[in-house]
């Protein structure tokens, strides 16, 4: 769209915030049947959705403290008819079997409460998975030779380990909430080439975040580095998902990465108290396809990579589509992620048989973070963008002020990103 041309990347000319308009049908015999007939599956649908979603959000919480309670309550009810004297023996003596029943609880709630819900709103959306391993010869991660990964994709993921995505729109957290279950992060816009912290936040928050602009700096709560994050007693519960674009994209190209990986680095006086000895870093990347296109606008389809819009609108025309969007997930393990330097080095070998360098060639985290936006680029097949969360903000501005009408804000911002 020619309005929204100021915010186009001015190397390849691609514009990775505005979103794909819904397709109609260009016979008027056609459009009246098929807007009825898409209102009426939304009105199915929705309402169900939205019960799913509650579900999973309560269910949530519950997985964590009712089997805790439950385990509690059994043991006081188990130990009436005790002394006094035979009270603390038996609840030292019941602790362990305790906690193995609470933590196994959890996991059937979790199970039954948050992932089962999240897999059948999905579904109700219209959203086909397509889990797969990510080709790591066409990567250069391996040799020729060497076997394709085997497993699940997306296996072998443990506690405290890192997950690094791109964002397109709300259903990757979704999804990312039914498979692990992870700790979600938020970056506020930003950034550039300075190491930047960001925020722990829960699961309904970052499905809210998913339909607004990015936190401006300063805004966030209790901001940390992601090595305190990590390293801290709560980090090593859950795994920690980190969108390091700090913005959302309609899956047309990979945005600059904020710096937030530098402080996992041991600092050079040696002292590594406190830092992790190598993080396992995974990748994962999303993308849409419907009637054979890859940025999900398919052939009269409504692609879910919706960077700006309402939350309500784009719900609407997810539950509205005639026939189901495959959301393409790619995963890299945490073997095949390039090693992060954990302190820089002053040499960089060579090793021509590798597409992408190897641990050696990485000089410092900033190079790190460079070959893993390539990596994530050359995963969803699509170029590395000269953007960034800045203005992906400044885009966010722009479209409420063309969305509410206001031609004179609209037409002084697009001057001032002229200017710049």
């Amino acid at each position: 769209m020619e309005k929204f041309s100021k915010w186009a990347d001015r190397s390849s000319g691609v514009n990775p915030f505005v979103p794909f308009p819904p397709r109609s049908p260009k016979s008027l015999c056609l459009l009246v049947p098929v807007y009825l007939l898409r209102l009426c599956l939304a009105l199915v649908r929705m309402p169900v959705a939205l019960s799913l979603l509650m579900t999973a959000s309560v269910g949530g919480a519950l997985s964590r403290y009712l089997p805790v309670l439950m385990a509690f309550w059994a043991a006081e009810r188990a130990m009436n008819g005790f002394s006094s004297d035979q009270v603390w023996s038996t609840r030292f003596l019941l602790a362990i079997p305790l906690l193995v029943f609470a933590q196994f609880g959890a996991s059937v709630f979790r199970v039954f409460l948050v992932r089962i819900p999240l897999r059948l709103a999905l579904s109700v959306m219209g959203i086909k998975l397509e889990e797969k391993h990510a080709d790591l010869r066409r990567l250069g991660l391996r040799s020729p030779a060497a076997e394709p990964p085997s497993g699940r994709p997306g296996g072998g993921i443990y506690r405290g380990d890192i997950i690094v995505r791109n964002s397109c729109c709300f259903l990757e957290v979704l999804y990312l909430q039914s498979r692990v279950t992870p700790q979600f992060t938020a970056i506020a816009a930003g950034g550039g080439s300075a190491p930047v912290n960001l925020t722990r936040i829960r699961f309904v928050s970052a499905v809210l975040g998913s339909f607004r602009g990015p936190p401006a700096a300063g805004a966030l709560k209790k901001e940390q580095t992601l090595r305190d994050i990590v390293t801290a007693p709560r980090g090593r519960t859950r795994s920690i998902v980190v969108a390091p674009e700090a913005a959302r994209t309609n899956g047309a190209g990979v945005l600059q990465l904020s710096r937030v990986f530098d402080s996992l680095a041991h600092p050079p006086s040696g002292d590594t108290s406190g830092y992790v000895a190598q993080p396992a870093v995974h990748l994962v990347t999303f993308s849409y396809n419907r009637g054979g296109r890859g940025d999900g606008g398919g052939r009269g389809g409504f692609s879910p990579a919706q960077p700006v819009g309402s939350a309500l609108r784009q719900l609407f025309w997810l539950c509205s589509q005639l026939s189901r969007t495959t959301m393409e997930v790619s995963w890299v393990a945490a073997a095949d992620v390039p090693r992060f330097p954990m302190r820089a080095i002053s040499r960089i070998s060579s090793d021509p048989s590798r597409k992408f360098p190897g641990p050696s060639q990485l000089q410092t985290p900033a190079a790190w973070t460079e070959e893993i936006r390539s990596l994530m680029a050359a995963m969803i097949g699509r170029p590395k963008l000269a953007l960034g969360s800045k203005d992906f903000a400044t885009f966010v501005a722009y479209y409420d002020l063309v969305s509410k009408g206001d031609k004179a804000g609209a037409a002084a911002l697009a001057d001032s990103r002229s200017k710049n």
